[in-house]
């Protein structure tokens, strides 16, 4: 077991284990954490020799997961900047980081979106903990409607640099767009998909945009995935099921060609850029 410096009640946490065995989040302040240890969380959350497996120590592994879901219970906004220097373990194929981060950020609230949209501009951060920072943003929309317009200026700055982000991070934009219900974003989304500058497989091409904003009924051409359905033929048929509905592939769930590997590990990279 390593050596911790962690004092009670944050202590306590690398000994809470895996959170799959809870049904939903455990309530943090139970265990008599309180805003006071926000600083200790904040060490922990980030510790990466806890994020490091261990066979003698294994409840310690979850101790950064127990960490920042607290600090979001808390609605720790001194722990904004230090959860963003932990998205790049989204390129790790740390799931939890992938999913788990925009519900932190949605329960910090709209504090974070001047320095996630600053995390996203950054393309030396890599495109997975970008589209982290994306997908927090939208979480931050979603949940807090008073800041629905700040989370979409926010969106369509970024997608004004569609010609600099490669295709995949336009289309997660693209999404959260379509998520906040923002019309007013579809003229530079039209501009984006019009320079080709758009991974269809995320929210579809243009028409699927617009039918899914509500400004389209139907649409007036047949879907075409350029590139993608060049490389897997098959994935044609399979698309064609779901026409006119929600396309949204998780970057984390099978990839839809059909090669049993994550979606992340196999199409969504392969788009030239």
């Amino acid at each position: 077991m390593r050596e911790n410096n962690y004092t009670p009640p944050v202590s306590k946490l690398l000994t809470y284990g895996n959170p799959r065995k809870f049904k939903g989040w455990p309530t943090y302040a139970n265990l008599g954490i309180t805003a006071a240890d926000i600083p200790e969380l904040i060490r922990m959350a980030t510790d990466e020799r806890l994020f490091e497996s261990d066979d003698d120590a294994p409840d310690e592994i979850w101790a950064p997961v127990h960490a920042w879901r607290a600090l979001g219970q808390l609605n720790a906004a001194e722990a904004i900047v230090p959860l963003t220097d932990i998205f790049w373990y989204a390129d790790e194929e740390d799931d939890w980081v992938v999913h788990e981060m925009p519900v932190v950020f949605g329960m910090i609230g709209p504090e974070a979106i001047p320095y996630l949209e600053a995390y996203a501009e950054l393309r030396e951060h890599g495109i997975e903990p970008r589209m982290v920072a994306i997908s927090c943003i939208n979480m931050i929309g979603e949940k807090h409607p008073d800041a629905r317009d700040t989370c979409v200026a926010a969106l369509t700055r970024l997608l004004e640099n569609f010609m600099e982000n490669p295709p995949e991070m336009n289309g997660s934009v693209i999404w959260g767009l379509i998520d906040l219900r923002a019309t007013e974003a579809l003229p530079v989304i039209r501009e984006a998909y019009g320079h080709d500058r758009v991974d269809f497989i995320v929210a579809g091409d243009i028409e699927d945009v617009e039918i899914e904003m509500g400004v389209r009924e139907k649409r007036e051409t047949e879907a075409s995935y350029p590139g993608i359905l060049d490389q897997y033929p098959g994935l044609a048929d399979k698309l064609s099921q779901v026409t006119g509905k929600k396309k949204k592939i998780g970057r984390n769930e099978p990839c839809p060609c059909g090669s049993g590997k994550k979606y992340k590990k196999c199409c969504l990279g392969k788009r030239e850029f």
